[in-house]
């Protein structure tokens, strides 16, 4: 029941009552209500007056519930008596007395509430404190301030649990900038009653550090000792943090951070915090590290380009390098660097222009650190770029045996170098101004350079040395590296590098000669054929001599235009001998194998000249004969018959095979005969065979 309806429950009560008494007999309580914190004792005592005989006493609550306690009763008076009160005793309590056939009651509010300690504050968060008040009731009459003095600084609702009794609430406060380092207030109060009965309890605290006071950021050098200063003031604590790429790193807990010999390790952001119960405040200062030992260096890279050398430096990230010509800004060059690495050595490279040769330039390597003295953060050197100036004797024309001078010139800081220039690497002469050639021959024709150089770069300059003598052995190849086969396309080329050259002339094997006024010459056999092979000769003419060099071209071919001669006849009696001349063209020389078809006998004998001799012929010796014309690029095979005659009816046939020309009728007119039936079977009219070619 909430209080309204409890005041309209009162109310109807007190109606009944004045109709309930009569008025010789009542019973009255000593007060009206009551304000009790948890805990304590209450006594609450009803008397009767009226009433000369024994009052019958009961005690209930508004709604009929029980009240609890302890009661004593006598006569005219009863008594609750509450050894510690709980929020359970808390009620509108009526004490009814009852005289014969009268009644009469009176009513008492008990109000229990439990407020027993100060507030607590304490921190939430960075930003955000809390005030606490424990073993609360009832919350709902609690009201929290947040107070700067007299001056309200958050009147801010809070939770709390109706249905749970005694609680402890809290209220949450996020103070501003300006509340830092002063004393704000929690003041808790609760209003028991309308009346205007009310606790109060409050804490005071200071807000956080009254200031915080850090060093200045700071550089120094490697190994150098640093010391950082943290001031606030006496209440609040101090922690010194360095902070990284993650959680930050506690060092100490003293005003003053020293490090006796910085390294790189040290270079970062440290925090000084500040802080007291409630808040805390930091502040932040920067330590850099550096190493910047020793002036720059610059060296060749090669021969357009150099290279500024910085060593030990770190950290690379904050040095810049300048290539200067006096106060003129030649390049502001990138570098690249290691981040992981520290102390590391960097360079710069340049590629000067030609206006730059023989002047001084200059590398200028600088930290930017505005933090150090200028004579410590900016190092440089400066350096001749290559020699100021070259100059070579003019070309030069000597016949053979005749001395040769040739001079360079350059600057007093730059040393020289004679090469003579190959088609492979040049060749090394002299360190000396004057290059001497006591007698000039073949060998020294060809272009001399002079080389003029300092650390940095060089300059070079050519001279020509032509000598006139009698021509060199002229060159002559072929423009393919193997061996040409038949039917290649081929090129022969003669070239000579004499000086003075007139003429060169071409002959040899199937070659018209050709001249040509040229220092090269070159001949095209479109389709080189077997007969192409020989040796060719190329000379090289002009009036001190003539020089002649030779190639001897081996054509390749297989075996072709075979041939097969069987003599005296491819006819022959029992006994008789016969010999068989194989001839075939081609490169390398082909092998000739005879082989009888019917057993597959090959060993004939052979003579060198590709003769096979076949003697004392028998009948069983007659059939088909193959010749085999074989080398590494082919082979051609050729055919014939060998008849053996008995009876005058033998025939013989040759295929592919070349007839020699004998005397005799018969011979002839055999190989007439089988002519004409080659021919016939090659129109296709019809087979025939050897009788009716002899009928014909």
């Amino acid at each position: 029941m909430n209080e309204g309806n409890q005041q309209i429950f009162l109310l109807w009560i007190s109606a009944l009552h004045l109709i309930t008494a009569t008025d010789g007999f009542s019973v009255r309580l000593g007060q009206t209500s009551v304000i009790k914190h948890v805990d304590e004792s209450l006594e609450l005592e009803c008397k009767a007056q009226g009433c000369s005989s024994q009052v019958s006493f009961m005690w209930r609550g508004l709604l009929d519930q029980t009240v609890g306690g302890r009661v004593k009763t006598n006569k005219t008076t009863s008594r609750v008596i509450y050894d510690q009160l709980k929020i359970t005793h808390q009620n509108i309590i009526l004490c009814e007395g009852g005289c014969g056939g009268q009644k009469s009651q009176a009513k008492i509010k008990i109000q229990v509430y439990s407020f027993p300690t100060d507030p607590v504050i304490s921190r939430v968060n960075d930003t955000t404190v809390k005030c606490m008040v424990q073993t609360v009731y009832s919350p709902e009459v609690l009201q929290v301030l947040w107070m700067l003095g007299d001056t309200i600084l958050s009147d801010s609702d809070f939770t709390f649990d109706h249905e749970k009794g005694i609680q402890d609430v809290f209220s949450v406060y996020t103070p501003s900038k300006e509340v830092y380092g002063k004393n704000i207030s929690c003041s808790a109060t609760l209003k028991l009653s309308s009346k205007g009965d009310e606790k109060i309890r409050s804490v005071t605290a200071q807000y956080g550090p009254a200031f915080i006071k850090v060093s200045a950021n700071t550089t120094v050098n490697i190994g150098e000792r640093v010391e950082l200063k943290c001031e606030t003031d006496e209440s609040s604590s101090i922690t010194w943090k360095k902070l990284g790429k993650s959680e930050a790193t506690l060092l100490s807990r003293t005003t003053m951070l020293v490090i006796e010999q910085a390294n790189m390790s040290h270079t970062g952001k440290y925090e000084c915090e500040a802080g007291n119960n409630l808040h805390s405040r930091r502040a932040t200062m920067g330590v850099t590290v550096y190493a910047f030992p020793t002036d720059p260096v610059i060296s060749r890279v090669n021969d357009t380009t150099v290279k500024c050398m910085v060593h030990s430096v770190y950290s690379p990230e904050v040095l810049q390098v300048l290539w200067m010509l006096g106060d003129t800004l030649l390049s502001d060059s990138q570098f690249t660097f290691d981040h992981e690495k520290g102390v590391q050595d960097i360079f710069s490279v340049y590629t000067p222009s030609k206006e730059v040769f023989g002047k001084n330039i200059n590398c200028k390597a600088s930290m930017r650190l505005s933090q150090v003295p200028e004579n410590q953060r900016v190092r440089s050197v400066t350096a001749q770029y290559g020699p100021a100036f070259i100059k070579v004797s003019a070309n030069t024309t000597v016949n053979i045996g005749e001395r040769v001078e040739l001079k360079c010139e350059t600057d007093e800081s730059s040393s020289i170098t004679w090469k003579k220039l190959g088609k492979s690497e040049a060749t090394l002469l002299s360190r000396t101004t004057m290059l001497v050639i006591e007698k000039a021959n073949r060998s020294h024709v060809g272009m001399y350079e002079c080389e003029a150089s300092n650390d940095l770069s060089s300059r070079r300059a050519t001279v020509g040395v032509t000598v006139y003598g009698p021509p060199n052995v002229p060159n002559i190849r072929l423009n393919q590296p193997t061996k040409p086969r038949a039917g290649d396309n081929v090129t022969i080329s003669c070239d000579s590098d004499s000086v003075p050259l007139r003429e060169l002339t071409f002959s040899g094997a199937s070659l018209t000669q050709v001249e040509k006024q040229s220092s090269s010459l070159s001949i095209n056999i479109p389709f080189i054929q077997l007969k192409d092979s020989g040796l060719y000769y190329c000379e090289a003419k002009n009036e001190f001599g003539s020089m002649r060099s030779s190639l001897n071209i081996a054509v390749q071919a297989p075996p072709r235009n075979s041939t097969v001669e069987v003599l005296p006849s491819v006819q022959v009696m029992e006994t008789q001998n016969i010999s068989v001349k194989c001839r075939t063209q081609s490169f390398p020389p082909a092998s000739i194998t005879l082989r009888r078809e019917a057993d597959g006998f090959d060993g004939f004998a052979k003579f060198s000249d590709g003769v096979f001799f076949l003697t004392d012929i028998r009948s069983e010796d007659k059939g088909m004969y193959t010749v085999n014309f074989t080398n590494e690029l082919g082979y051609e095979v050729q055919t014939f018959e060998l008849l053996v005659k008995e009876r005058q009816t033998i025939t013989p046939i040759l295929t592919k095979t070349v007839v020699p020309s004998v005397s005799s009728f018969s011979l002839l007119t055999a190989a007439v005969v089988l002519v004409r039936y080659l021919r016939k079977a090659k129109k296709g009219k019809g087979d025939m065979n050897m009788g009716e070619v002899l009928d014909i």
